[in-house]
């Protein structure tokens, strides 16, 4: 059983629970560590960036954009399937950085963390199908 907490709470990226173990990624640790920008400008992007990833790759499997944003505003089980999904593309991000930029065509393909796509994939019970095949 994996529960999966915390997408950005007093600077902790990520909070995973498996069994006994806890991982998490203090973003605000790591960056004080170097002479970056703003803590809060680097949490706010990557963020930002595993939402943008994440609502792309949603928006690549339906022909009208705007209804599938529709059924995530108004499917609550739906929001706490993407809600994981970020959470599992933060991490990645963390790790890997932005896939999508990378010259690498092995990369680009692997730009989405598999398990947010496991997640994506879940049947959404308002709909009766996951967000990634509804046919609009």
């Amino acid at each position: 059983m994996v529960e999966v907490t915390g997408l950005v709470r007093n600077g902790i990226a990520i909070v995973r629970r498996r069994r006994d173990c806890v991982s998490q990624i203090d973003l605000r640790a790591r960056l004080s560590e170097t002479s970056s920008v703003t803590q809060e400008g680097v949490i706010e992007n990557v963020v930002r960036l595993a939402s943008d990833m994440i609502y792309g790759f949603i928006h690549r499997y339906g022909a009208n954009n705007m209804a599938q944003d529709r059924i995530i505003a108004l499917a609550p089980s739906l929001r706490i399937i993407i809600y994981n999904a970020m959470l599992y593309q933060a991490e990645h991000v963390i790790y890997n950085g932005n896939g999508y930029l990378s010259p690498r065509k092995e990369d680009r393909d692997n730009a989405i963390n598999v398990n947010a796509k496991q997640w994506l994939e879940r049947t959404v019970p308002e709909i009766g199908t996951t967000i990634l095949y509804v046919g609009v």
